[in-house]
């Protein structure tokens, strides 16, 4: 590959990772807190409001709850209404199976990993003088962008 393609390469992965970054930190963060539990009740012990507020976001995509049908009067096959999304259990969501408990530490160590991988990336692209006000735009639009579609 020619040096001046390789340079154009390296740009746009820079701009690519820069603009997804801040959310690939808020799904590695909010993955390793699901995946280490801590979004569940356990006994007696409920989690804290944010933890289940973001895991709600990471998992639905939404601030309040679950997503509800376009049409509250039918199915998509214009059948039987959908039911409401069940309330969370004494356990959890509901839908966690323990799976295999000895991956659960990898799992939340890649989870780790990811989040200061991507955060010295950042670091990077913004410590590099011939990107750093592209690099600071971006990360702002990656940001903002999800902000907006998600309101």
């Amino acid at each position: 590959m020619k040096a001046q393609t390789l340079r154009k390469v390296r740009l746009f992965h820079n701009y690519i990772a820069v603009f997804f970054a801040p959310a690939i930190l808020f799904f590695a963060f909010t993955g390793g807190l699901q995946t280490a539990g801590l979004h569940e009740r356990h006994g007696d012990t409920a989690p804290p409001r944010w933890i289940v507020a973001i895991a709600n976001l990471h998992k639905h995509q939404t601030i309040g709850g679950h997503k509800r049908p376009r049409s509250a009067a039918a199915g998509p096959d214009g059948g039987k209404p959908h039911a409401p999304a069940p309330a969370p259990t004494a356990r959890g969501d509901g839908d966690h199976d323990e799976g295999f408990v000895a991956e659960k530490p990898f799992v939340v160590l890649l989870a780790l990993a990811l989040f200061v991988t991507t955060a010295l990336g950042l670091v990077i692209a913004v410590a590099t003088p011939s990107t750093r006000r592209m690099s600071l735009v971006l990360i702002a639009a990656g940001i903002v962008v999800p902000l907006v579609l998600l309101l």
